[in-house]
């Protein structure tokens, strides 16, 4: 029996090509079989930020490219019950795959699920890091995350604000800084939170880090800001809403 492939689960980091890793491109560079998560717009187009990401930094001409439709609003396991059938197959005849996402792999990923799938199969899997977005916002706002025996805590937005459990978080900004990601739902009302609870003045928010469309609103901004997304729930929803940081600094 010949040598099995390897899965390789790539971090495409902030959406800029030019921010991808040398190890990042070379492993797409080698790797026949990408397969990539896609999402729906309203219109029915399938988009893809993390092989756009790719394909600005690696001819994908030549290689087998594998869409798999994932949802934040149903069960996926389907998809990747399916996914991980297509990709053993590849791996069986010695073909390494990878997996394209953006981000880092090891940072609300839907890499890392996929990873154990494979190698509870019996086969392997190596993750290659990439530029988180909450590092690339803190660049782009030129502002510093955490300097030395500071913590630094990575919030999921949505979860977090409809339990009931972010208000308490934030009331207090003592504990280090708080990086909110993941607010898809309730990026308005977190807002809106932040003005609440009088923090606003220690928070930026930062809309698609690195990309042509970044965005960047400081605390003094955001009772305005959140006006306009609930004058216009259309303004920034395709991507400007899921890629939002915000940052929290006492």
């Amino acid at each position: 029996m010949g040598k099995s492939g390897i899965l390789y689960v790539v971090g495409t980091g902030p959406g800029s090509s030019e921010l991808m890793t040398l190890g990042a491109v070379r492993t797409l560079q080698k790797c026949p079989v990408i397969f990539y998560p896609v999402t729906k717009s309203k219109s029915g187009q399938q988009k893809s930020r993390a092989l756009e990401t790719a394909k600005g930094a690696v001819d994908l001409g030549k290689k087998i490219l594998l869409p798999l439709e994932f949802s934040m609003r149903k069960n996926d396991s389907l998809v990747y019950e399916d996914a991980k059938e297509k990709c053993l197959a590849f791996l069986r005849e010695g073909k390494d795959c990878a997996f394209v996402t953006i981000g880092d792999p090891s940072v609300f990923s839907t890499a890392g699920k996929f990873a154990s799938m494979i190698c509870g199969a019996g086969f392997g899997a190596k993750f290659l890091a990439g530029i988180p977005s909450f590092c690339q916002a803190a660049a782009s706002a030129s502002t510093v995350l955490c300097q030395a025996e500071e913590d630094l805590h990575i919030i999921c937005g949505d979860e977090w604000f409809f339990d009931g459990r972010l208000t308490n978080e934030l009331s207090s900004l003592d504990g280090g800084t708080k990086v909110i990601m993941k607010m898809n739902k309730s990026l308005v009302q977190i807002l809106l939170l932040t003005v609440e609870l009088g923090i606003e003045e220690k928070c930026l928010l930062v809309q698609n880090a690195s990309m042509d469309d970044e965005r960047i609103i400081y605390g003094k901004d955001f009772a305005a800001f959140a006006e306009i997304l609930l004058a216009d729930e259309s303004f920034g929803k395709e991507s400007g809403r899921y890629f939002s940081v915000l940052i929290c600094r006492g």
